[in-house]
């Protein structure tokens, strides 16, 4: 027989995880797309603004101006570039993705599990999932090692909320035994 508590936490576990970094990965998804309109209005901006005052700073002098308000605007653009590369917004996003998704296939074959406990390969499963989420685990913790508490005990709370609600009445052996029929004339 497969021990009920270990499925039930590698399941919530799951779940939790599956749930954080899809939300991580909205936040570096939206992150990145806020610094790309940054340099897209930031050069625009620059751009306009920097040759209009430099037309006025060098009384007519267009070349000049030309030239300083291409190299400022340069300058600055460049500047937002850099940070948006040095902070890898999209490489994050990615990898905050591919790691919910990852976990949300692990969640399914939990479940699927929790509804199969007493199959002869049961504890096979149950190791090989445990030991893929381990890897799982290990990859977000080196390669991302985002980190954030609040987030992280809202999708423990909704993800225990979720499945204890869903698998509340299910037992292995397909009875509802806390349900009890309802007959209309006592009422």
């Amino acid at each position: 027989m497969q021990d009920h508590g270990r499925v039930w936490r590698g399941l919530l576990e799951a779940d939790r995880l599956s749930r954080y970094y899809g939300l991580i990965a909205e936040r570096f998804r939206d992150k990145y797309r806020y610094a790309m309109w940054s340099i897209a209005v930031v050069s625009f901006a620059l751009t306009a603004l920097g040759f209009g005052s430099a037309m006025r700073a060098f009384d007519g002098n267009i070349k000049l101006a030309i030239v300083w308000g291409s190299v400022f605007t340069a300058f600055l653009v460049g500047a937002v570039a850099l940070w948006v590369s040095y902070a890898d917004y999209s490489r994050k996003a990615g990898l905050a993705a591919s790691i919910s998704h990852q976990c949300e296939e692990l969640t399914h074959e939990w479940e699927d599990l929790w509804y199969d406990l007493y199959a002869e390969d049961a504890p096979a499963r149950t190791r090989d999932l445990a030991r893929r989420m381990t890897r799982i685990a290990a990859t977000a913790r080196y390669e991302g090692g985002f980190v954030d508490d609040a987030l992280n005990a809202e999708c423990t709370g909704d993800a225990y909320s979720y499945w204890l609600g869903a698998l509340s009445t299910y037992t292995p052996e397909g009875s509802y035994p806390h349900v009890t029929e309802v007959n209309s004339d006592e009422e």
